[in-house]
């Protein structure tokens, strides 16, 4: 990046070197808050949860006043249902913890919400844009479809501003730059402001954000394509560093007047961001406009814009090869890659030629989708499809695209049992050989190709091999094909989704969930009844699980929003179905929670009152959820109000508050609002942790929260395990480790618990694990 630009940190005119630059920034950095001392802040957690205060000053979750005589890290307590009467759950509350663990040992990882979010926007013909929001916890309200969901924020006069985050790195890896791309960094290094002229089609506002992103990690936020530049306030965007508009209309221009442009590059400067904006050449602009642009001269060919992003999508140059010497492949491109081809159509053909290693069908493939009559290619090929077995495979592949091939049979010869019944019939028939040529799909007939892949369990990640269709928007046409299409096997494949909600691969799970839920959009009673229902009165939590993952996408279809609000209140009020109470505090950790997270959290508040573990256990890991997917403030609000449970005085709330934040101590990596995908820089450090190193006012909560579950007698065991996991997880950071040795000290402030975290830092020294480091660090600093 040339000096001065938004990429380029360490240059007089790049962002404020004070503010952390990556996650694992250490505590007590320049610009933040002012850390607890020992002894002090700490001591004031519960009365802040009280009060009603999270990290950003919004509502917690609803709890009891704290009383004079609560419970709290200054008295430890030895048996919190001793002056209760026992255990809210029909035995010793130690005991429930116990069972509680139990209960949450196969809990929803990231990865596995990830996997949920990601099929349903699959199988909804929408792909996911990726990570949208980050923090923006400034923006009132949120529009828009699944490819542009836009935050509004307050603009000049009263107006909004539309806005949302655009992932850079992509541009950055990809990026092709013409001859005059110089002149367009030099321009940004020298005004914060720059306007991109062109023809349409080549590469203006990739140009833009190459320039704006440089090497560096740079947050770009786009601008609604209706926004009148004369309301925009730079400033009141969330934390950014470069903002783009692209293609501006004349009657845009008009309103970029001299006063709007000085004002805005006063305000740029001010607020250390950029502000890019592109227009194409054939439009009149004014002189200030002028001033501020810059000719990048003529593209790059397209066939050297396909090139790049082919390398980059299929590394294998074996494999490229391989393609490229497809006859059918060389006259697409012959065809599709001229003069005239802007260089967006040419990175797009890469970009489906590279999901393939065999050529087979691939060109046809993407010449449907370049000429817009890809669904009905799609549904063709489905119906000449040769056996009820490529029928079978090709619709449980649409159902777990992506997931192991060996999953993807499976789930096929399953749906063929439910068809073909033979265990009723007199002569079963012949015995049909698994070996013959005929008796398999290959990938080839599904248009699918296979990759190398890897499957994450708790003993580490294994390789599998994933199936997956060539087309990314083939799971949702033939889902919606088979269901509207075929009236006859529709009863089947309802038995059939019904028993893949239980599967016990939690990833298998998660598609047939999002299947359901997409099918729900379409046929809600009927869904609803023969499978939703059924799943949301299980005794088996997975099949709850599944209700409530079914559950979000008629959440959010406008036409069935308020249905559904109407079905989970009847859940939560239903006393005698503590099941469907317990479903129903599942829905609040998914999509349809952080879309409304007040409401959601006073929701848990009521379903953390009821009597059953199940329900408990629900509400501890929507509650997990919530912080994994949410923002820092939401984390904050929910960290607040489990301190307030702590000290409610119930043992009820307090066995739900201790078995929720011993939930949270095992989450790990960085939060992916918006549904982004988590840093894997970071994806073995406590989430906790890492929310404590970028705000130090959560250190405070979280040392009270050890504290007390560090005292009390149904959980000091189980948080102990935890403590010892954390130690050894920051072994290799050594930013991480200092923060825990922090956090530990500022938690040692009783006797007591300092007596506890140096018997158990003694033991991690003395063990010469992967915890000693940390163990000896604790054991210097108590």
């Amino acid at each position: 990046m040339t000096a001065g630009g938004p990429g380029n940190p360490g240059q007089p005119a790049g962002r404020d070197p004070a503010r952390p630059q990556g996650p694992l920034a250490p505590p007590g950095g320049a610009g933040r808050a002012k850390a607890p001392q020992p002894g002090a802040q700490q001591h004031h957690g519960p009365g802040a949860g009280a009060r009603g205060t999270g990290p950003d000053g919004g509502s917690p979750i609803p709890v009891t006043p704290v009383g004079p005589h609560s419970a709290g890290p200054d008295t430890p307590t030895s048996d919190p249902a001793g002056s209760e009467g026992g255990s809210p759950l029909g035995g010793k509350q130690a005991r429930s913890m116990g069972d509680a663990q139990r209960e949450m040992a196969n809990m929803m990882s990231a990865a596995f919400q990830e996997r949920a979010r990601g099929a349903v926007d699959e199988l909804s013909g929408h792909p996911a844009v990726g990570d949208l929001f980050g923090d923006l916890v400034s923006g009132d309200v949120v529009a828009g479809n699944k490819t542009e969901i836009i935050a509004l924020f307050p603009g000049l006069h009263g107006a909004k501003v539309g806005a949302y985050r655009v992932p850079v790195e992509p541009i950055r890896r990809c990026y092709v730059a013409p001859a005059g791309f110089g002149a367009l960094e030099a321009a940004v290094a020298q005004r914060r402001l720059v306007v991109v002229r062109g023809r349409s089609g080549t590469g203006k506002a990739a140009a833009v954000l190459r320039a704006l992103a440089g090497s560096d990690d740079v947050c770009v936020m786009k601008l609604d394509s209706r926004t009148d530049l004369s309301t925009l306030a730079p400033g009141q965007l969330p934390d950014c560093q470069a903002i783009v508009l692209f293609d501006l209309t004349a009657d845009q221009l008009v309103r970029l007047d001299e006063d709007t442009v000085d004002r805005l590059g006063a305000e740029l400067a001010a607020a250390n961001r950029w502000l890019g904006l592109t227009v194409s050449d054939d439009l009149p602009i004014s002189a200030a406009v002028e001033a501020a642009a810059v000719e990048v001269g003529d593209p790059p060919a397209a066939r050297t814009v396909f090139d790049r992003h082919l390398e980059l999508g299929q590394p294998s140059a074996t494999a490229r090869a391989h393609l490229l010497a497809d006859p059918e492949i060389a006259q697409l491109l012959a065809d599709e890659l001229g003069p005239a081809t802007s260089l967006d159509r040419a990175a797009r053909v890469a970009r489906m030629l590279s999901v393939g290693t065999e050529p087979a069908g691939l060109a046809a493939v993407v010449r449907a989708r370049l000429d817009g009559r890809a669904h009905d290619e799609c549904v063709q090929w489905f119906r000449t499809l040769p056996s009820m077995r490529a029928h079978c495979t090709a619709l449980a592949l649409a159902v777990l695209n992506g997931l192991p091939r060996a999953h993807v049979t499976a789930a096929a010869d399953r749906l063929i049992e439910l068809i073909t019944p033979t265990t009723d019939r007199p002569d079963p028939g012949p015995v049909v050989n698994p070996f013959a040529t005929d008796a398999g799909v290959s990938p080839e007939t599904l248009r699918a190709t296979t990759t190398a892949g890897t499957l994450s369990t708790v003993e580490g990640d294994i390789p599998v091999t994933e199936l997956r269709y060539l087309d990314s928007l083939f799971p949702s046409w033939v889902l919606r094909h088979a269901w509207d299409e075929h009236d006859s096997a529709r009863p089947h494949v309802v038995g059939w989704l019904h028993e893949l909600g239980g599967h016990s691969y939690q990833d298998v799970r998660a598609r047939a969930a999002a299947a359901v839920g997409v099918l729900a959009t379409r046929d809600f009673d009927f869904v609803f009844v023969r499978i939703i229902g059924s799943w949301a009165r299980s005794e088996d939590p997975d099949l709850r699980d599944s209700a409530a993952l079914a559950l979000g996408p008629p959440a959010q279809d406008p036409a069935l929003r308020e249905v559904v609000t109407t079905i989970v209140d009847e859940w939560i009020a239903d006393d005698d179905s503590p099941l469907l109470q317990a479903t129903a505090a599942r829905t609040f950790g998914g999509d349809a929670g952080l879309a409304r997270p007040s409401n959601t959290l006073r929701q848990l508040a009521a379903l953390a009152e009821v009597d059953n573990l199940a329900v408990a256990v629900a509400v501890a890991r929507s509650l997990g959820e919530l912080v994994m997917n949410g923002t820092a403030a939401l984390a904050g609000r929910v960290l607040t109000g489990i301190a307030g449970w702590v000290t409610s005085g119930r043992a009820q709330l307090r066995l739900v508050a201790r078995l929720a934040f011993l939930r949270l101590t095992y989450l790990r990596g960085a939060p992916a609002p918006g549904g982004g995908q988590p840093d894997p820089a970071v994806r073995q450090l406590p989430t906790l942790l890492l929310l404590a190193m970028r705000d130090r006012r959560f250190v405070g909560q979280l040392a009270w929260l050890w504290t007390d579950g560090l005292n009390a007698a149904d959980a000091h065991r189980a948080m102990g395990v935890s403590l010892t996991a954390w130690a050894e997880a920051v072994e290799r950071h050594p930013a991480a480790r200092a923060a825990v040795v922090d956090l530990l000290c500022s938690a040692a402030s009783h006797p007591r618990t300092a007596a506890i975290i140096a018997r158990a830092a003694s033991g991690w020294r003395d063990d010469g694990g992967p915890a000693a480091p940390t163990g000896h660090d604790v054991l210097d600093r108590l």
